[in-house]
């Protein structure tokens, strides 16, 4: 795969371990000479973005505030835009 990626985790993410999962794509990338790669963990994070940490108790969910701007800007970076 030659194309640019970018992997996005949260570090609390319990359903695909981001730091296993970041060590076998790294790798598999290299392996096929790609070096087109951006790596964000966010470290309060879940699988959803969610903020779950420090822990707090009721009210609506709050998610990492540049997630979805992170990803629309490196879109548009990618395809020249």
């Amino acid at each position: 795969m030659k194309s640019p990626v970018l992997l996005m985790f949260g570090a609390y993410d319990e359903r695909v371990p981001p730091y296993d999962s970041l060590d076998a794509i790294k790798a598999a990338l290299r392996a096929a000479g790609n070096e087109r790669l951006m790596v964000k963990v966010y470290s309060d994070a879940d699988h959803s973005f969610a903020i779950v940490a420090p822990p707090r108790s009721g009210g609506w969910p709050r998610h990492e505030p540049d997630y979805a701007g992170l990803m629309i800007n490196w879109i548009a970076a990618q395809v020249g835009y």
